[in-house]
């Protein structure tokens, strides 16, 4: 399990974040268009791609990140950078 970091005023800002580079480049389009709040149908259309595909690589991408929910994977990659709530 990856160490929580603590930010200069020592207010907990998450795991530390994983590099991208451990992501294919598919997997970091797709999650990137995620966190735009792209739909997997818009997605889908913009890669030329299925939706199924989207989702399929969504879930890898998740899966070499550590699993959770959307808000997590993206503060472990560092595209997010704000505290738990308490």
């Amino acid at each position: 399990m990856r160490t929580p970091v603590q930010s200069s005023v020592g207010v907990d800002v998450g795991p530390e974040p994983v590099p991208a580079s451990s992501l294919s480049a598919r997997e970091y389009e797709v999650l990137h268009l995620v966190a735009l709040g792209w739909l997997h149908s818009e997605i889908a259309r913009e890669l030329g791609i299925s939706d199924r595909t989207v989702v399929h690589v969504r879930a890898n991408a998740y899966r070499k990140l550590g699993g959770g929910p959307l808000v997590t994977v993206l503060r472990r990659l560092g595209w997010l950078r704000i505290p738990e709530a308490a």
